[in-house]
């Protein structure tokens, strides 16, 4: 004679909790996988950097707290495909270090499509170089992206250009002179003496 009792039923609920939550870690680990694969694909394709890496990678591992991933994500299936992930963590500090230093120097052309244009209220002095590579114009500015459309309606034409990164306006009128003097811009106008 079979004793059912009330919690041989709860027992098998459990028994089926337990089967569809190592189904959900089996699918959310191949996920993972399939993740780790294709950041070790854009990342050797150069789509994406190290601060990406180390993004993601603090993403998945948390604190094992997080809900949505696994606690205890080591790391060892990342390492297996990608950098080691303090040298990720180190490039991406290094990489977000340098997005805080503006260059001393942008480089451009003209029609300029480069979004790394000077930002504007920093002081630069710029060089217009012609067709030949032969500086047309030097002139200094805390507008760059505006001071290029007004000589574009101005008639000026050039090639290419380059900017520098100046302290202040007082340093960058002593550059501008310094240019002048040695380029000798023929669109420039100098006021004679």
């Amino acid at each position: 004679m079979t004793n059912n009792h009330a919690w041989e039923a709860t027992l098998q609920h459990l028994q089926l909790i337990v089967a569809k939550r190592d189904k959900l870690e089996h699918a959310q680990r191949e996920a993972e996988d399939q993740l780790i694969h294709a950041l070790a694909r854009d990342f050797n394709a150069r789509r994406i950097g190290w601060a990406e890496l180390n993004r993601v990678y603090t993403t998945l591992r948390g604190q094992g707290k997080q809900p949505g991933f696994l606690p205890g994500f080591t790391g060892k299936r990342w390492a297996a495909v990608l950098p080691n992930i303090q040298a990720v963590r180190a490039r991406a500090a290094e990489a977000e270090e340098a997005k805080r230093q503006l260059p001393e120097v942008w480089l451009g052309t003209f029609p300029y499509s480069d979004p790394d244009l000077p930002p504007f209220g920093i002081c630069v002095v710029y060089v217009l170089y012609d067709a030949s590579g032969k500086p047309c114009y030097v002139g200094s500015t805390k507008a760059f992206a505006n001071r290029m459309k007004a000589h574009a309606r101005d008639g000026k034409r050039w090639s290419t250009w380059h900017a520098y990164k100046c302290r202040d306006r007082g340093h960058a009128y002593e550059v501008e002179g310094r240019f002048l003097d040695q380029f000798k811009p023929y669109l420039n106008k100098r006021a004679t003496p």
